[in-house]
């Protein structure tokens, strides 16, 4: 870590030491996967960078803008190490901070959302056609933990084999609306709730 450092960094240069942070990580981990030093399974892949994160961040490799990163990375990763995706979200990270999120296709943004809405305590479940039906003829109901429902089918029509959406999703949402619409519309996405009904329609842009 270099010892010229200022007290504030610009949200442009914390984003390039996360770019570096992620890119490095995930090139440490692909070659010990290529060099046969660690498996190419979940369990193993968030073992591994787990331990490269508590390392780098002892040695003080990255700039202390992404201190708060590493230890969010590490919390997660050790509450968490069957079910972290320490892989996935430092591929997010790197493609968000090194690349325009924007570009990227519509399921990828969809996908990660759906990760960043997890994180914030929502759980998702993808149904069947036959158990949407049954769901929606339901009363809504408050539940403990914060809810969204797709079916397979929906999203299997919605997206095209490149990731572009061609046709509206729903989604059954059983929490915060406006919390679920936000982070939506954070991930460059579109759609618009039921007025009478629990239901989010994503649309194609």
């Amino acid at each position: 870590m270099s010892s010229n450092v200022t007290n504030v960094v610009s949200v442009d240069e914390k984003n390039r030491w996360l770019g570096k942070l992620a890119y490095g990580a995930l090139v440490s981990l692909a070659l010990a996967q290529y060099d046969g030093k660690t498996a190419r399974n979940p369990h193993s892949e968030n073992l591994f960078l787990l331990r490269w994160l508590q390392t780098a961040l002892k040695q003080k490799r990255f700039h202390r803008c992404v201190v708060h990163d590493f230890e969010w990375l590490i919390h997660l990763g050790q509450q968490r190490l069957m079910t972290s995706k320490l892989k996935f979200r430092l591929e997010y990270l790197w493609r968000s901070c090194c690349c325009d999120i924007a570009s990227q296709s519509d399921l990828f943004r969809l996908t990660y959302a759906t990760e960043l809405l997890k994180d914030l305590g929502w759980d998702s479940v993808v149904l069947s056609d036959e158990r949407w039906q049954k769901l929606i003829k339901k009363k809504p109901i408050v539940t403990a933990i914060p809810t969204f429902y797709v079916t397979q089918s929906a999203l299997t029509v919605g997206f095209s084999d490149e990731g572009k959406q061609i046709n509206s999703v729903d989604f059954w949402v059983q929490g915060d609306k406006a919390q679920f619409s936000e982070v939506i519309k954070q991930h460059y996405l579109q759609g618009e709730f039921d007025d009478a009904l629990p239901r989010y329609r994503l649309l194609p842009l």
